[in-house]
């Protein structure tokens, strides 16, 4: 096993399965409140792709903490809308990561 953090999260068409989760997660709530809603988003992460948490819950806030994200999206996808790309961004900038956000236009494929 070895040891660090995460150095970075990249993300094309920017979709997350669980963003209502996320998006309540991060809300600008009592500190006690925060870390409840954090550890029940990370609980529904690894129930989701039925993992056991090996690190434990702080340490996993503490290292999505500055994260650096980067989030590419084509507007112009029918398949995720680009609003998922927007709801993911506001999720990481309240989590503290450090985003950068790019739109795409003209994608082939319909935006994939």
């Amino acid at each position: 096993m070895t040891s660090g953090r995460l150095g970075a999260f990249f993300g094309l068409s920017a979709w997350m399965p669980y963003i209502k989760d996320a998006k309540e997660a991060v809300t600008t709530d009592p500190p006690e409140v925060h870390q409840a809603r954090m550890r029940s988003l990370i609980s529904t992460c690894t129930h989701i792709l039925k993992i056991e948490p090996f690190t434990p819950v702080t340490d996993i806030e503490e290292s999505v903490t500055d994260l650096p994200v980067y989030l590419g999206h084509g507007i112009d996808d029918v398949l995720i809308n680009i609003s998922n790309c927007h709801d993911l961004s506001v999720t990481f900038q309240q989590i503290g990561s450090t985003l950068e956000v790019h739109e795409y236009v003209g994608a082939q494929r319909e935006g994939h």
